[in-house]
């Protein structure tokens, strides 16, 4: 049973390292994208205010107003492509899965040994309930098959006491 119980905690506590990972890359993924978001707003509003009045000095408002617009766009495109890149730690996530496999895996055979042990003892306790009854129904088959039985435990018994002496 505590070796059960010691692969359940091996399951749950690869679960929760999985679980920790996970958050740990989606939070700051969460946040690259977030001040990612917050400075091309305002690289879009500084940056496009300023090309612009620089570029329309030189090549007309139009075509200004397209170069800064690009500008702006590329910068918003690496800083996503930047959000992206950060490490996903795909190792210490394998082994935490095969840790997770090998657990459940442990638990399954367990259970599978419980399952057996129990339908042992269910098997067991039928045959006992029948003879029993046909102990008390008076049949002397039984009896007589029992008796064998009753005087070979009654020797290992006084066999048992006779070496503990």
């Amino acid at each position: 049973m505590a070796d059960t119980m010691n692969k359940l905690h091996i399951l749950l506590r690869s679960e929760l390292a999985l679980l920790r990972l996970q958050v740990k890359r989606m939070a700051a993924q969460t946040a690259c994208k977030i001040v990612a978001a917050i400075f091309a707003l305002l690289a879009i509003g500084m940056f496009t205010f300023a090309s612009y009045l620089g570029l329309a000095k030189v090549f007309g408002p139009t075509m200004a107003a397209f170069q800064v617009a690009l500008i702006d766009a590329f910068l918003a495109v690496i800083l996503l492509i930047v959000s992206q890149k950060i490490s996903n730690n795909a190792e210490q996530e394998k082994m935490i899965l095969e840790v997770r496999e090998i657990a459940a895996k442990g638990l399954s055979a367990d259970l599978d040994k419980v399952k057996t042990d129990v339908e042992e003892l269910s098997d067991d306790v039928r045959q006992i309930y029948g003879n029993v009854a046909a102990v008390i129904s008076g049949s002397s088959s039984v009896i007589s098959s029992v008796l064998p039985i009753l005087g070979l435990l009654a020797s290992t018994s006084q066999k048992g006491k006779h070496k503990k002496q």
